[in-house]
C-alpha cells in the first residue's frame, strides 16, 4: 500500500460527519460535519422519520468531498444512529421512510413482546417498529427486508441490492442471540414475524467503492468506543452526547438490568448502560437560566457563565444539591421523573444547582458502572460533547470512579472509531487493531 489513508461516514439523527485519518503518521487529517436535514414533518406527535433517499444523498455529497481532496483512500467505514430502520424492496430499494430510534410508534407492544420472547425491548427497536407496522397492516407491499440508515447507504456506495449488517446493528434492531450472534429464530416465530432479515458478518470487507474497500457498518456507541478506548481491557467508557452511556468492553454474554450487552468487535462485547438524557440534562438547565436571562432581555445562551460559577463553587468546597437527571424516565420505566432534593436555606443557590446537575449526570452512569462485572479497571475515557467542555463534570466523574480520567483530543469518536474500523477489516488481526488503535490521542499527551 501506497498510503493508509481511510475515511468513515456517522450518520447521526441531527448531523452526518466524516473523519479522514492517516493510520501511519497515526493522525487525523480532517473532519466535516454537515446538518442532517432529512426530517419529514407529521402529524403524530409519536413519529419520528426521516428521508432515506436525502440522507443518501447528503452522504454522497460528503463522499465526493472527502475523494476530492483525498483521492486515495483505501478504506471507508460507516456509522450512525442505531436502533431504527427503513423497508426495502428485492431490489434494495427504499419504499419506506426511516423509522428513527426516537419513534415511539412500538410502545403499546413492547411489554407483549417482552412477555413472549423473554428480551427486553424498548419503542424505537427496528423489530419492535416492525411488529406494529405488522400489527397495523402498514408494512409497505413491496418491503423484501429491512436495515439500518448507515447500512442502506453502505449498501448503495457498494453497489449491492441485500443489505449486509454488523451484529452492533443487528442487535440494536431486538431479538438477537447476543451468544450465536444472530437473530432468534424462536423468538421472532413466537411473535409471527416472517418478513426476510439481513445477513448478518463479522468482521470483513464486504464491499468495494473504486478502489476504496468498503467495512461493514457498526453501531455508534461501538464505534465511538473503538475510536476512544486505547486500552481495551483497562478503560471504561463514558460517553456524552444528547443521552449517556457507560461501555465497558468484555467477553460476557448477560448482564444485570438495566445494563444491556452489545456485540462489539473481534468477537467481543460491550456491557452498556444508558442515560436517556445525560448532557440533555444539562441543557435543560441552560433553558432555565435562558428563559430567565431573556426576560432580562438578555439574548446570549448560558453555558459559559454556568460553567465559570460552578467552577468557583467547587473549587471552594460547596456541597451541591441532590438531583436526580431521570428527566426523561429511563428505559426500564418511561414514567419515572428527575428530581431536586436536600434544599436548604444555605444551598439554594444557582451554582449549587449546576452542580447538582453535574453530579446528578455523573452519578447516574457511575451506578450503573458498579452493577457490570468488570473487574479492575485503570482509566476512565470521557468523550462527547456533553462533558468535553464541563470541567465540573469531569471532576465528578474523576472523583466517583476513582479513576484516571482521559479525553479524546480530536473529537468524533463514532467516525473516527469507523474509519479505525475499516481498516482493521483489511487484516483483521491484533497487529492490524494495534495500528489502528495507534491513531487515538489523549489531551494532554504528545
Amino acid at each position: 500500500m501506497e498510503n493508509f489513508i481511510c475515511a468513515a461516514i456517522d450518520i447521526g439523527t441531527t448531523t452526518i460527519s466524516a473523519v479522514v485519518l492517516d493510520i501511519l503518521s497515526e493522525k487525523q487529517l480532517d473532519s466535516f460535519n454537515i446538518e442532517n436535514s432529512s426530517d419529514i414533518p407529521t402529524g403524530h406527535s409519536y413519529e419520528r422519520i426521516q428521508d432515506p433517499k436525502k440522507i443518501l444523498q447528503l452522504v454522497r455529497a460528503l463522499i465526493k468531498k472527502i475523494y476530492d481532496k483525498y483521492p486515495r483512500v483505501i478504506s471507508m467505514g460507516f456509522t450512525g444512529q442505531m436502533h431504527g430502520i427503513l423497508y426495502l424492496d428485492k431490489e434494495g430499494n427504499a419504499v419506506s421512510p426511516l423509522y428513527t430510534w426516537q419513534d415511539q410508534r412500538g410502545e403499546e407492544y413492547a411489554e407483549e413482546m417482552r412477555v413472549a420472547t423473554g428480551y427486553s425491548l424498548s419503542a424505537g427497536y427496528g423489530l419492535v417498529t416492525h411488529y406494529y407496522n405488522m400489527k397495523k397492516g402498514l408494512v409497505p407491499k413491496d418491503a423484501y427486508t429491512f436495515c439500518s440508515i448507515m447500512d442502506f447507504v453502505l449498501m448503495k456506495t457498494a453497489g449491492l441490492k441485500r443489505p449486509v449488517i454488523h451484529p452492533s446493528v443487528a442487535a440494536s434492531f431486538g431479538l438477537f442471540d447476543i451468544k450465536g450472534k444472530c437473530f432468534d429464530s424462536d423468538a421472532l416465530s413466537k411473535l409471527g414475524i416472517d418478513i426476510a432479515l439481513p445477513e448478518v458478518t463479522g468482521d470483513r470487507v464486504i464491499g468495494a467503492y473504486g478502489k476504496t474497500r468498503l467495512a461493514p457498518a457498526i453501531g455508534d456507541n461501538q464505534a465511538s468506543v473503538f475510536g476512544s478506548v486505547r486500552d481495551e481491557d483497562g478503560s471504561v467508557l463514558v460517553n456524552y452526547g444528547t443521552g449517556s452511556q457507560v461501555s465497558v468492553i468484555t467477553d460476557i454474554n448477560t448482564a444485570q438490568s438495566p445494563l444491556e450487552v452489545r456485540p462489539y468487535i473481534g468477537g467481543r462485547n460491550i456491557v452498556c448502560g444508558c442515560g436517556l438524557c445525560g448532557g440533555y440534562s444539562y441543557e435543560l438547565l441552560e433553558n432555565f437560566f435562558s428563559a430567565y436571562a431573556k426576560a432580562l432581555g438578555i439574548e446570549d445562551k448560558q453555558y459559559r457563565i454556568m460553567d465559570d460559577i460552578a467552577q468557583r463553587a467547587y473549587d471552594e468546597g460547596k456541597e451541591p444539591l441532590c438531583v436526580s437527571t431521570l428527566f426523561k424516565g429511563t428505559r426500564e420505566n418511561a414514567d419515572l421523573r428527575g428530581s431536586v432534593m436536600n434544599i436548604g436555606t444555605d444551598n439554594f443557590t444557582p451554582e449549587q444547582l449546576i452542580l447538582g446537575v453535574d453530579y446528578g449526570m455523573a452519578k447516574e452512569l457511575y451506578d450503573m458502572y458498579r452493577f457490570c462485572g468488570a473487574g479492575e479497571r485503570r482509566t476512565l475515557v470521557a468523550s462527547g460533547n456533553g462533558v468535553q467542555k464541563n470541567k465540573v463534570l469531569q471532576s465528578y466523574l474523576k472523583s466517583l470512579f476513582g479513576m484516571e480520567l482521559k479525553l479524546p483530543a480530536k473529537g468524533e469518536e463514532a467516525a473516527t472509531g469507523a474509519a479505525m474500523y475499516s481498516f482493521y477489516c483489511l487484516d483483521p488481526s491484533p497487529e492490524t487493531m494495534g495500528d489502528a488503535k495507534s491513531c487515538i490521542e489523549y489531551l494532554g499527551e504528545e
